[in-house]
């Protein structure tokens, strides 16, 4: 282990995931529960805090930078409870004074926007995934291009001046201009922050089970490729691979953990990665994972399997999270947030320069358009024994 300055700890958000849904979209492989019955929102809140409460001296009495909330579908959650659980969470860990809050949530329940507001959340991330009313339905989307537009206004008018909206592509029968068209539509809404994700079948899921006709790669790169060059024309920064920004608003949460930032995750199947430093200033990386499970959660403390990140899953981790990013990282942040020399990555960053898929500039590395294309080849080349079939 490379030895760091006593002290060096990353930055720290935390992540707090609430479970339920009123239904499952067919391409969604995250945990969570589909119901339209009531939930357990008190239980739920008690034991959040719980659990922070029992995790918190893992955090080393380092603030918070951001908060999360994410789902399943976190505006389930009403807002006397959201204000009750954030409130137990400033009464336990300290915030920083900018602390950024996001909140996950479906269109719909234009009334409940001011409260959520009041109640501490300063961000919210709407999963909007289309304008378009049949391809909604086509992905199992509850909501329609209506309630897009009349929860929008409202969120604006209830005082968040920062509003994400999520964007997929690539879904069944959509055409470039349907997905062009979007975009145009939600930049004229005066979103400040997009997210623009390919549709990918997963297994488990219901479009994994009975996978519907999508685009193929060449019309879906055709997509991503028009998504990029209108919110450029529009002002928006590609500051990660599926992110785009107006000026000041990127997600810092995200960038948190595209960094390499310390997180501590909340909720069934949350998962956390933590630093810790030994008694001579060592640092060693944890990673931790919430069963998936709501029962045994609510009825009782659920602690995390913790286990410590090895050098070879250290490098790779690092670099899957950094190289997301249009500007790379420093080879000087590398040392600093995972304990170990830069002399590791060497031979790896020659073999993909040599290949046209990263650049180094001094000590900043990133990957061309080419490598961010295909980060996942790009990052075969530091795993151990694959350099050189690569």
């Amino acid at each position: 282990m490379n030895p760091v300055t006593r002290g060096c700890l990353p930055p720290l958000g935390l992540y707090i995931h609430v479970p339920w849904c009123s239904s499952k979209c067919f391409y969604c492989d995250f945990f969570s529960v589909a119901t339209k019955d009531p939930i357990p929102q008190d239980q739920l809140v008690d034991a959040l805090l719980d659990q922070l409460r029992t995790q918190r001296h893992l955090l080393t009495e380092r603030p918070l930078g951001s908060i999360f909330v994410g789902g399943g579908t976190p505006n389930r959650l009403a807002p006397a409870a959201m204000a009750r659980l954030l409130d137990g969470i400033a009464g336990l860990v300290a915030l920083e004074k900018h602390c950024e809050i996001t909140m996950e949530a479906n269109p719909g329940g234009q009334k409940a926007w001011r409260a959520y507001r009041e109640a501490g959340i300063n961000r919210l991330s709407m999963g909007v995934q289309s304008l378009h009313d049949p391809l909604l339905q086509a992905i199992g989307r509850e909501h329609s291009r209506a309630d897009v537009l009349c929860s929008f206004n409202a969120a604006q008018a209830a005082g968040f001046a920062s509003i994400n909206i999520d964007l997929m592509h690539g879904l069944p029968h959509q055409t470039v201009q349907q997905a062009l068209l979007d975009v145009e539509q939600v930049i004229v809404l005066g979103t400040g922050h997009l997210s623009c994700y390919a549709l990918t079948i997963e297994p488990g899921t219901a479009f994994g089970r009975n996978p519907p006709p999508c685009g193929d790669d060449d019309t879906i790169a055709a997509m991503a490729e028009g998504i990029a060059n209108l919110l450029a024309r529009h002002g928006f920064a590609h500051y990660e691979i599926s992110a785009f920004a107006r000026p000041g608003l990127a997600c810092r949460h995200n960038l948190n953990y595209w960094t390499f930032g310390d997180y501590l995750g909340l909720g069934p199947s949350a998962h956390s990665k933590l630093s810790r430093l030994d008694a001579k200033g060592g640092l060693a990386v944890w990673r931790g994972r919430l069963p998936a499970s709501i029962s045994p959660y609510l009825n009782g403390r659920l602690q995390p399997r913790w286990h410590q990140l090895d050098d070879s899953t250290l490098l790779v981790e690092f670099l899957l999270n950094a190289l997301r990013l249009r500007t790379g990282f420093d080879m000087g942040l590398f040392e600093e947030r995972t304990g170990l020399p830069a002399m590791l990555l060497e031979e790896g960053l020659e073999h993909n320069r040599q290949r046209g898929l990263l650049v180094r500039e001094g000590q900043q590395i990133r990957a061309t358009a080419r490598g961010w294309s295909m980060l996942n080849d790009t990052l075969l080349a530091f795993v151990p024994d694959t350099v050189a079939h690569a």
